[in-house]
């Protein structure tokens, strides 16, 4: 677990925001499903951003703290990408568009209060289960994915 300073929040919600606001100026789709508008969207953004500032914090590696980073580089080094969320019972979500070789690591967060809690992670390839795969939903705007259980994730680094 780690609490950011309100000097890290500070830090990490404005990477958020520039991120936010250089996919709006290039038209980019919603990459987080939102669904609720430009505010819940730039929330997320901020949430996004701040767990990988925590999981590198926590693993005592460097953030890049990347903006624009639309080449494929991953949240932190080597290979690792990053989701959070709010939801403490929150599970891993591999995307088809995300890439597989990779390992993905689980945030989970107190955003209001700036604690970080790493619940694990899984190489992409192994995400990629039967019983962890979710349709999606056109209604929603909720694609294809795959949701695995924190119980399922590696502590270890």
């Amino acid at each position: 677990m780690k609490q950011l300073t309100p000097d890290q929040m500070i830090y990490g919600c404005s990477i958020g925001t520039l991120r936010f606001t250089e996919s709006k100026k290039k038209n980019l789709t919603d990459r987080l499903n939102s669904g609720g508008g430009d505010c819940h969207g730039l929330f997320l953004s901020q949430v996004g951003s701040c767990g990988e500032y925590a999981f590198c914090l926590i693993h005592g590696m460097p953030w890049p703290a990347s903006v624009n980073s639309f080449d494929g580089a991953p949240d932190a080094p080597p290979d690792w990408e990053i989701r959070t969320t709010e939801y403490s019972e929150g599970k891993l979500i591999l995307r088809k568009r995300d890439n597989p070789t990779r390992r993905f690591a689980l945030m989970t967060c107190d955003f209001p209060r700036g604690i970080f809690t790493y619940r694990g992670w899984m190489h992409g390839v192994d995400m990629k289960q039967k019983p962890w795969f979710v349709p999606g939903s056109k209604e929603q705007k909720k694609e294809p994915c795959y949701m695995v259980p924190q119980g399922y994730l590696k502590n270890e680094t």
